[in-house]
């Protein structure tokens, strides 16, 4: 896949409320490499403002299961690892939270029910994921996450 596909294909047809969209403001960073099991995808995103924590690490969450909603259509596509970077006092961005999963995590799923229970839960992509990492200071300012910091099979 190309970054212009995936960006189109992203940009008209994400409307999760959780997902960031995927426009030039957001945009940062598409990674795509090929071994034996597939196509590796890696986004990379900057939701700009944000409520508060909960709110940042819901966005980068709902990101990976709506974009993965999308990319997954692609046989060829055997993993998917959203990053969504935080701005910084100095105006520079950092990473925020990084959140990766397979096809066969993604397959035992329905996106829509787990995009819609999200609204009561939004640690369940956290607990569906192969590997997550939040940020330190974006970790300790969350309530009822109760999962640790990083997870990494």
């Amino acid at each position: 896949m190309s970054e212009g596909n995936v960006k189109q294909a992203l940009k008209s047809n994400v409307g999760a409320a959780f997902a960031i969209p995927v426009e030039a403001e957001t945009f940062r960073k598409f990674v795509s490499s090929f071994d034996d099991q597939g196509e590796y995808l890696a986004i990379t995103v900057n939701p700009g403002i944000f409520a508060d924590e909960k709110d940042f690490v819901k966005k980068a969450g709902g990101s990976l299961v709506a974009y993965s909603k999308i990319l997954f259509e692609n046989p060829e596509v055997y993993e998917i690892t959203v990053n969504v970077l935080i701005n910084d006092v100095a105006g520079g961005e950092n990473e925020g939270v990084s959140i990766s999963w397979r096809r066969e995590e993604a397959e035992r799923i329905n996106y829509d029910i787990v995009l819609e229970s999200m609204f009561g839960d939004y640690t369940i992509p956290y607990k569906l994921a192969r590997k997550y990492s939040v940020q330190k200071a974006l970790y300790e300012g969350l309530t009822n996450f109760e999962l640790p910091q990083y997870n990494n099979l």
